[in-house]
């Protein structure tokens, strides 16, 4: 619940072109994909720590949000 309030209210702060970069749990990659694509965000990834866990995932915003 938390990443996912970052991510919908970074849509209002972040300019257009901007990245998100959010550092979470080694089992919560895919969902926080998920979350960062269901609020337009694009050419989202993961990367991996060295230990080879997914650790940071990201997205560009393109067009600011109206809301």
């Amino acid at each position: 619940e938390d990443l996912e309030a970052i991510i919908k209210e970074s849509r209002r702060v972040c300019i257009p072109g901007g990245v998100l970069l959010l550092e979470h749990g080694y089992h919560q990659g895919h969902d926080v994909r998920f979350l960062l694509s269901s609020y337009n965000y694009q050419y989202v990834k993961t990367d991996r720590d060295l230990a080879g866990h997914e650790r940071v995932s990201y997205g560009y915003l393109m067009t600011r949000s109206s809301e």
